[in-house]
């Protein structure tokens, strides 16, 4: 087990607990313990451990680019293995939700969606594009597991997307089917970047 590892199963374990001042202190440990030594991401051997630490910073309110795409990452990596764990798919979800400001300039990357800020027609334009790819993602999330979701941002979500995109939502698969392609792209996008290459550089 890395360094990493042991501060950030530490900070969840200390989380379930609600002990919130002393698992905050842990995740920014884990955190700062992998920003200096990112050659630890070749021997995580758990990457949900990297996943939900790096989501339950984004859940407390940590602003930041690198956070919120290591925790879409680490669910996206351990959901390979596990590809019906419904507890990492509604975290991942979460995520989506929560981190949209901060996962955006990631899809406008991999999307070369990104324009110039001077001119504000491209600004408007990449904005719309960039929430239509994470709102599409999140639709095929909900599809693809039967719409069996309790948390509430979630179910409230659905019901924002549901009246915004019904006439994509009459054809189920093709939704499910081109958001999934999208998913891959920024998967390979971080993967490339956060494990091949070991650039935790996002801002």
């Amino acid at each position: 087990m890395t360094e990493f590892e042991k501060y950030a199963d530490l900070a969840l374990r200390l989380n379930l607990k609600n002990e919130e001042f002393d698992a905050k202190l842990y995740m920014g440990k884990a955190d700062d313990c992998l920003r200096d030594k990112p050659n630890q991401i070749a021997e995580i051997s758990d990457f949900s451990v990297l996943g939900n630490l790096y989501a339950c910073m984004v859940f407390y309110g940590w602003k930041s680019s690198r956070i919120a795409n290591l925790a879409y990452w680490g669910l996206s990596k351990s959901l390979i293995n596990s590809q019906k764990n419904i507890d990492l798919i509604t975290t991942r979800l979460l995520v989506l939700i929560f981190a949209r400001e901060q996962l955006k300039r990631t899809v406008g990357i991999v999307f070369e969606t990104i324009h110039s800020p001077y001119n504000s027609f491209d600004s408007l334009n990449q904005q719309f594009n960039d929430d239509e790819i994470l709102d599409k993602i999140e639709i095929s999330e909900i599809l693809s597991n039967g719409g069996n979701f309790t948390e509430a941002n979630i179910i409230k979500k659905w019901g924002m997307l549901h009246d915004k995109y019904q006439q994509e939502l009459s054809n189920p698969p093709a939704c499910i089917r081109n958001a999934k392609s999208d998913q891959e792209k920024i998967f390979d996008y971080l993967n490339d970047k956060i494990h091949i290459k070991q650039d935790l550089d996002f801002e």
